[in-house]
């Protein structure tokens, strides 16, 4: 199966799922979905479609590196929440769920912002 994400790479999002994260099992969980779901996110949140054709390779680089960062640290919620077992341990799985949980809620309140979506947009 090819990965289909826009936002990030499937490695930016294994990244966020530590070291310990089972590729196998992501596989069969299926990436595009949950790359999918955190784009589907990030536009709601934004009320902005930067999935459409042509948006998102328009933005300027740190405006793709902030929604790539926010997709892959909502893909590795998702996939660290559902396999947890696959950690040294569930306070390890837990750790990391949280630290992730909490960065993803700053960068989702900055882009519930209209200036940060004006900045994203225009890079202004």
């Amino acid at each position: 199966m090819t990965y289909n994400g826009i936002f990030t790479t499937l490695s930016g999002a294994i990244l966020k799922m530590g070291e310990m994260v089972d590729t196998t099992a992501l596989v069969e969980y299926n990436e595009n979905l949950s790359a999918l779901w955190s784009e589907s996110l990030i536009n709601t949140v934004a009320r902005k479609n930067f999935s459409a054709e042509g948006v998102y390779d328009a933005l300027v680089s740190g405006s793709k590196f902030f929604l790539s960062n926010l997709s892959a640290t909502l893909m590795a919620i998702d996939f660290i929440s559902s396999n947890m077992g696959a950690y040294n341990s569930r306070i390890e799985a837990e750790t990391l769920l949280d630290l992730r949980t909490y960065e993803a809620e700053r960068m989702l309140k900055l882009l519930g912002d209209s200036k940060t979506i004006n900045w994203i947009t225009t890079g202004e």
